[in-house]
């Protein structure tokens, strides 16, 4: 049985539905997309009885969770949806935890509202040429941090005193990030800074050790490098991704041979020669449902998760063992994504090449002498 998302409630009307939900339910351009959507809550128990009204008025943590829970189905885990808390009681091939959270924008941040089309194709700017790059990786870290450490607490203070929690297993925190109407820049950097202390210089393109940062306006600082010792024990892994957007949605309808009027680029890295490729989103060369997911296991967690444990989806993991950084998994992850209308093809895709000269540092005539031996 699937949920009925867009279904009328009683004090519900169009002015109290988040903006994205007005979008899908009324924007015939999107049926393919309303309909996948419901398609993935095809099983999921609404345990409270307010599942669809949470998601209709504020969306992003409801639609984070569906599509976890897609995710989990899609890797083949047995879940047991009988208890209130916490999100994902993961019963099969291990017993496992998971607790969803969003971090949102902040009280008096740039609403999503006035997200303009420079916002949406610095997308595909390379870091080093994107002047607030350290503000969007800061502001990710912060946001991010609050969420983490209220989970933790939550864990801690609550669900472990459930008598159907066991304290020998894996705990993993979810994060969704739509921390900013940029978040979808964030790619790893911000979580690899948060949990590990590896923060990017983006013009060098390098990660130096770093484990406290500033708060802006305030002169104050908080720790970052939390998985470097035992203040986070209890968590064993993070979950992370900034790619779910609509855009993802429609990724993943083209992907599967359905007709969209827009177009899905992704810029991906291939982590073994450190190249950056296009892909050109169809069903010939499609987005997986996984990509653009990413868990960073914790070294010093009191249960730790097995590499293995996410071993049939193509999510990228992270370990930091003695100072190294290492990873598994999907190695030519999303960097960046752009969805834009097909009318405007002509126009992006030049835009689109040219960036990935400049993510890649070619120069003018070595990227076209490449591109015409490739072809």
């Amino acid at each position: 049985m699937k949920l009925n998302l867009f279904e009328d409630i009683k004090g519900i009307d169009d002015t109290k539905q988040h903006p994205k939900v007005r979008l899908l339910k009324n924007n015939l351009q999107l049926k393919s997309e309303k309909e996948m959507l419901i398609d993935w809550t095809e099983g999921l128990v609404d345990r409270d009885n307010k599942f669809v009204r949470e998601f209709q008025e504020t969306f992003h943590s409801s639609f984070w969770e569906i599509f976890l829970y897609k995710l989990f189905i899609e890797a083949g885990f047995e879940l047991d949806q009988s208890h209130q808390m916490p999100d994902f009681i993961i019963k099969s091939p291990q017993e496992v935890y998971v607790e969803a959270v969003t971090a949102n924008i902040r009280s008096g941040g740039v609403p999503e509202s006035e997200r303009s089309i420079e916002d949406q194709m610095s997308m595909i700017i390379p870091p080093y040429l994107q002047e607030d790059f350290y503000q969007v990786l800061n502001e990710g870290i912060i946001r991010s941090a609050n969420a983490i450490r209220s989970k933790q607490k939550k864990f801690l203070d609550e669900y472990i005193k459930r008598d159907w929690i066991k304290d020998n297993n894996p705990f993993i925190i979810a994060m969704g990030s739509f921390d900013q109407i940029n978040y979808g820049r964030e790619f790893i950097y911000s979580m690899l800074a948060l949990l590990y202390g590896m923060y990017f210089n983006a013009d060098k393109e390098i990660y130096t050790e770093k484990l406290e940062i500033e708060k802006p306006q305030t002169g104050s600082t908080i720790p970052i490098g939390i998985f470097r010792d035992s203040s986070y024990e209890d968590v064993s892994a993070v979950i992370f991704t900034c790619t779910l957007t609509l855009g993802k949605l429609t990724s993943l309808c083209l992907s599967n041979g359905a007709y969209s009027l827009n177009s899905v680029y992704n810029i991906r890295q291939n982590c073994d020669t450190n190249k950056y490729l296009l892909q050109i989103v169809d069903s010939s060369c499609p987005e997986n449902i996984a990509d653009g997911v990413f868990v960073f296991h914790n070294p010093n967690a009191k249960n730790k998760l097995s590499e293995d444990f996410f071993g049939k989806i193509a999510v990228m993991q992270f370990f930091f063992e003695n100072g190294e950084l290492m990873c598994s998994g999907n190695l030519t992850p999303i960097v960046a994504r752009l969805n834009t209308s097909k009318l405007l093809n002509p126009i992006v895709l030049p835009q689109i090449q040219e960036c990935i000269r400049k993510y890649n540092r070619l120069n003018f005539s070595d990227f076209y002498e490449v591109k015409e031996v490739t072809e």
